[in-house]
């Protein structure tokens, strides 16, 4: 058995997917040869969840909110051998090379709701972290005036720490940051990238999902310390396929206003202006040729 380091795992959503597979949660549960056998039970009373029970390792229910992270490990483990033992795990590694991924064989293989398996590199963008370190560079430089002016007169001080400040062009450099930061609140506020290469990190398509901070396994800062936006390492990602783009491009008609206001004018010509963006190359959701997934789960072994 593979002992997993959780990175991420999307609870709520491997729950809900343990309850169907299983038809109910499973209320107890025979081990056998060290791998979980003769799965039973039906839900009782409110919401169940497991935990150990009795000296032969049965597992019982209890409420959510008494629910520990290795009680959440166990259930996880249990949704994904149920989907080995039905088939319904798609493993994308080792079974495609880098043709079949840049020629669209991975493409033809692959539906939208597939559960897959992949254990690749992988690129991690925190937008807020990021947001939150460019306010920190803002009041950098404010900083190191104040501390090369201390070797002044307290006469000469403020005009140093000025004199510092406009060398340093600090009033072009906040503006631009206030405008990055503006951008990223409105277009990115909490958003955490998650984007993986099945072949390398250099290579297109790559799968791209989101990743929700309430489910990382570290804090966020921890998590960059100790691997980084972009990890030496692969790591397993066990997910759904959530949309499988087409190849197409997009038409942009400019819309026909008439003499008397409609509502529906205003939205067709908000439709207009992202169709334009969107264009220009800025994006929204996931284009061809890249697949987009739903992370459920992320771990090492």
């Amino acid at each position: 058995m593979n002992v997993k380091d959780f990175i991420y795992l999307d609870m709520d959503r491997v729950r809900s997917f343990t309850s169907q597979l299983y038809q109910g949660i499973p209320e107890s549960i025979d081990t056998k040869n060290g791998r979980e056998q003769d799965i039973k039970g039906k839900v009782k009373g409110g919401v169940p969840l497991l935990i150990s029970g009795g000296l032969e390792g049965s597992l019982l229910f209890r409420q959510e909110k008494t629910e520990t992270k290795s009680l959440q490990h166990h259930i996880y483990v249990l949704f994904e051998n149920k989907l080995n033992d039905l088939n319904e795990l798609k493993v994308l590694d080792g079974k495609f090379d880098e043709k079949d991924w840049v020629d669209g064989g991975v493409r033809e293989d692959l539906k939208e709701t597939d559960f897959i398996k992949i254990t690749a590199n992988v690129k991690i963008f925190d937008y807020e972290y990021l947001d939150n370190v460019f306010k920190i560079i803002k009041e950098l430089p404010s900083t190191i005036a104040e501390l090369i002016s201390m070797d002044s007169t307290k006469d000469k001080r403020k005009q140093v720490k000025k004199n510092l400040l406009k060398e340093m062009g600090v009033h072009d450099w906040g503006n631009t940051i206030n405008s990055i930061s503006k951008f990223i609140n409105t277009m990115y506020k909490g958003i955490i990238s998650l984007k993986i290469y099945p072949v390398s990190t250099d290579s297109t398509p790559y799968l791209l999902g989101r990743l929700n901070k309430n489910y990382l396994q570290y804090d966020r800062e921890n998590l960059l310390f100790q691997y980084g936006t972009e990890p030496n390492q692969k790591w397993t990602i066990v997910g759904q396929i959530s949309t499988i783009p087409d190849e197409k491009g997009t038409t942009v008609e400019e819309p026909q206003l008439k003499d008397e206001y409609n509502m529906l004018d205003m939205e067709n010509m908000m439709e207009y202006i992202l169709k334009i963006m969107v264009t220009t190359g800025l994006k929204f959701s996931v284009s061809y040729p890249s697949i987009g997934i739903i992370p459920l789960a992320i771990y090492r072994v």
